[in-house]
């Protein structure tokens, strides 16, 4: 048979104990007479932690979308057209979507009140972002908020309704929404969403990004389609131009079949003239059309989406062992203290 290990008593431990308090230089006698009651406040506070943290810290949620936003660069049929003398109008304009200035854009007021009144589904009810977010706002419980709506392109409409959007932009760009760029040298820009309501942090995520992209169709190719819808309504003219043209100078020609005298073909002949120039004008135009809705049509988006959020969705803040470990540190803190007061009153 084998040795028995042996027990280990209460006073061993007791022991060991006094040896680690002498090692940091703790009395013994505090540590024989406290150190059960600052390991069960201890415990106590533990327990209150996880269940505070489990139970009453409320769970939020985070939704990160990764884009890259490429350094807009000269299309190679702009610099052809170019060298043509014809402007395609596909520019930077002031280089707002370039660099800082992109993640700063969408955090400004104006992309924000348009992402928030974009109507969406939400739980099967169609709603706003903005009536989600202004729930969770402390101004809705103010009574001079009470049944106030938010309705899509109703801006400038309804100064109360208006003065709520502002407060819920606001706390959106503060509470919310969260926008960066980790590396400078690269393109990559990440957009996040943190919130109780994982569904909805997802949804208006991708509702601001799609916000920020139209933006900039909006103003990068206005330009562009500002060229295209020139160019149409001229070849329209012109073509109405080469209709009449066209119906003129075969009218002059029955007119004057086989005339005696030569003069009686300048009408004819300028018929003919305007027909020619009007065919040519019209050919013209229609090849810069071609050209501009090309363009337009090739123009690659600014804005292109590398990763979406997948359900289930990160979760933010404490965690339950989190609040576990720090309210269990703060009442061994407040223990050892008031024990540490009581042993000194005790041996003075």
């Amino acid at each position: 048979m084998g040795d028995k290990q042996p027990n280990k008593s209460p006073l061993t431990q007791t022991i060991r104990l006094e040896q680690l308090a002498g090692m940091l230089m703790i009395p013994a006698g505090f540590v024989r007479r406290y150190w059960w009651k600052i390991g069960l406040f201890t415990a106590a506070g533990l327990l209150l932690g996880y269940l505070a943290g489990h139970f009453l810290i409320k769970p939020k949620y985070r939704a990160l979308y990764i884009i890259a936003a490429e350094e807009e660069q000269t299309p190679g049929i702009e610099r052809l057209a170019a060298q043509i003398g014809f402007d395609m109008g596909l520019t930077n304009p002031g280089g707002v979507f370039r660099g800082e200035s992109l993640v700063q854009l969408f955090l400004t007021r104006s992309m924000l009140e348009r992402a928030l009144l974009t109507p969406m589904m939400h739980h099967g009810n169609s709603t706003t972002p903005a009536a989600l977010f202004f729930a969770s706002t402390p101004h809705s419980k103010k009574e001079v908020f009470r049944g106030v709506n938010f309705v899509p392109n109703q801006r400038g409409k309804d100064p109360l309704a208006d003065s709520a959007l502002y407060l819920t932009q606001k706390y959106v760009r503060e509470k919310v929404l969260s926008v960066e760029k980790p590396d400078k040298k690269m393109g990559f820009i990440h957009v996040r969403c943190t919130h109780a309501d994982g569904p909805l942090a997802a949804a208006f995520s991708q509702i601001l990004i799609n916000t920020v992209k139209n933006f900039y169709v909006e103003s990068v190719t206005a330009k562009a389609r500002n060229n295209v819808d020139v160019l149409r309504n001229e070849a329209d003219s012109v073509q109405k131009l080469l209709m009449g043209n066209l119906v003129a100078s075969a009218s002059a020609y029955d007119l004057n079949v086989n005339p005696v005298w030569e003069s009686m073909r300048i009408a004819q002949n300028r018929s003919v003239i305007n027909l020619q120039v009007s065919v040519a004008l019209y050919a013209e135009l229609m090849k810069n059309l071609k050209l501009a809705e090309i363009a337009l049509r090739k123009q690659t988006p600014l804005i292109q989406v590398i990763e979406q959020p997948m359900f289930p969705l990160e979760r933010a803040g404490l965690k339950p062992w989190q609040t576990s470990l720090a309210l269990g540190l703060l009442f061994f803190a407040l223990a050892a203290f008031l024990a540490w007061v009581r042993y000194r009153q005790t041996e003075a």
